[in-house]
């Protein structure tokens, strides 16, 4: 199958905005704060206790701990980067086609 110049444009275009919106993920969620909301990642209450005894720094011993946890918006992830895509592979080659299709007709024929 050979792949003509804007169909390689569009996959190239695509890998990077994959790319983009993965690197955008992976930074909030190494970057959140507790208690914060950002755009892909969030943290959600935890409801299971921890019964390992852990010892903070200070040496107090804690036990039955209930972890917040981070979590991704998945469905945030997919819409930034699905929308734009769709946009890309279906609405562009519409309207492309449908330019020249117009074009066409308004030519002279002789």
């Amino acid at each position: 199958m050979k792949l003509g110049g804007w169909t390689r444009l569009g996959l190239i275009i695509s890998v990077l905005w994959f790319g983009t919106i993965t690197y955008m993920t992976v930074s909030e969620y190494h970057s959140i704060e507790p208690e914060n909301q950002m755009t892909f990642v969030h943290w959600v209450k935890g409801t299971v206790v921890d019964k390992t005894v852990y010892v903070d720094k200070n040496g107090k011993k804690m036990s039955d701990v209930i972890w917040d946890v981070k979590s991704v918006y998945w469905k945030n992830v997919l819409s930034f980067f699905l929308i734009p895509m769709s946009f890309i592979w279906i609405f562009i080659p519409v309207v492309s086609f449908l330019y020249r299709w117009v074009k066409v007709g308004f030519e002279k024929k002789d």
